[in-house]
């Protein structure tokens, strides 16, 4: 059994079509020369309730959606459940029930273009609310974390990609994987 706390952090990847075009855009442009997940969302309980871009940006099951593909979950180790709260009411306040910005996809295919047409953030795609929520994290928290940064992530979070935010999870300090494989039932 996974050990789920609110503010916890996944991405996943599927099969369908869309998410291997992502997972394309995301390789050529990548730093590191590979792409493996095309979507991100956020726990916001150890049941695995989750809040992620969908067709609206919406709550479901991790368990019950993404059972037999495969899932990283990260963990900023600073996280308290009263920050990972007050992030998400922000969050969860100013973005649930939007309807999904797909035509921002395109956006994408330049990253650049994709971090500055977005209309002040009010129109994010999966990745970007995940990425958005880390910075409301970094604002509820303050200053600097028990390893001497002001991470989990800065105020750009327009842009910000699937592959962006597995690759910021694995390489930066104050990050922890603590489930990498394909999701059991």
């Amino acid at each position: 059994m996974i050990e789920l706390h609110p503010g916890d952090l996944f991405v996943t990847r599927n099969p369908h079509m869309l998410s291997r075009a992502i997972n394309v855009v995301q390789w050529w442009w990548s730093k590191d020369g590979e792409s493996t997940y095309s979507h991100a969302g956020i726990i916001l309980d150890a049941q695995g309730t989750t809040f992620e871009a969908l067709y609206t940006l919406k709550k479901q099951n991790l368990f019950e959606a993404y059972t037999g593909e495969k899932v990283c979950i990260a963990r900023w180790l600073n996280m308290t459940d009263e920050t990972a709260k007050q992030a998400l009411d922000v969050l969860l306040k100013e973005q649930e029930g939007h309807i999904y910005p797909a035509w921002r996809l395109f956006f994408h295919l330049v990253p650049p273009i994709a971090k500055y047409v977005s209309w002040g953030g009010k129109f994010i795609v999966c990745s970007e609310v995940v990425a958005k929520f880390l910075y409301l994290v970094y604002l509820q928290t303050g200053s600097q974390d028990k390893f001497g940064t002001k991470w989990p992530r800065h105020s750009h979070y327009c842009g910000a990609t699937p592959d962006d935010l597995s690759d910021e999870w694995h390489r930066w300090k104050g990050y922890s994987i603590i489930f990498e494989d394909v999701l059991p039932s």
